[in-house]
């Protein structure tokens, strides 16, 4: 049994999750609501604000959560602003680094240290990182306007392999298909199978023939 009133952290998750008068629970009663979150509220909606939950809490409760903020801002959001820069261009001059991603933040910061609260805080930096490190960005880009999380899901997937635009000349030969080779698959799709082999009564008659003489032979040798 946990003693107590409910610690600041258990107020805040239950409160941004609908729970009224959360204050008032001790750390067991906010502990058993805590786990019985997932009855209380509609599987879609719980879903939503868990997936919102995990950013929001560092604008609404900066104090409260400082150590995971720390960790959010010198960890996880230069781990996805890399994979967003990656998932952007391909084949630049230079690589993008995670040094180089922190050195940006840095600059971000100094000018407004809430720059990551924009809800188009990827675009902003994105076109920062470009300014500072043109020869990261200038290789191939996608073909489609760059993906912008929202505020409430700051760490969304980056496509591993997204589709993006290939001219002739902007890269090696060798990652080029081979000239025909479509025509040639798409030739070999349309070739009809071999016809299996059907057995006649005349197949069926060499093979009893064969058949008896093996066995001819045997009684030979045993007599």
């Amino acid at each position: 049994m946990l003693d107590g009133p409910a610690t600041p952290k258990q107020v805040a998750y239950l409160s941004y999750m609908g729970i009224g008068e959360a204050s008032c629970l001790t750390k067991q009663e906010a502990s058993d609501k805590i786990e019985s979150l997932r009855d209380l509220i509609e599987f879609e909606q719980f879903q939503k604000l868990l997936g919102n939950w995990h950013f929001e809490r560092f604008i609404l409760y900066p104090d409260i959560y400082s150590d995971e903020l720390n960790i959010f801002l010198t960890r996880e959001l230069p781990e996805f602003l890399h994979r967003y820069i990656r998932g952007q261009v391909k084949y630049s001059s230079e690589r993008v680094t995670r040094s180089k991603i922190c050195k940006v933040i840095d600059e971000l910061s100094e000018v407004d240290d809430k720059w990551w609260q924009d809800s188009q805080r990827s675009a902003k930096f994105y076109q920062r990182f470009s300014e500072s490190y043109p020869k990261c960005c200038d290789g191939i880009t996608h073909e489609t306007l760059p993906f912008e999380p929202s505020q409430s899901d700051p760490l969304p997937p980056v496509p591993i392999d997204p589709d993006f635009l290939r001219p002739i000349g902007s890269i090696p030969a060798a990652w080029l298909p081979k000239p025909g080779l479509d025509a040639m698959l798409e030739d070999w799709k349309k070739l009809k199978p071999a016809k299996k082999p059907e057995f006649k009564l005349i197949h069926i008659v060499i093979l009893l023939c064969i058949f008896l003489f093996f066995a001819f032979c045997v009684w030979v040798a045993i007599s």
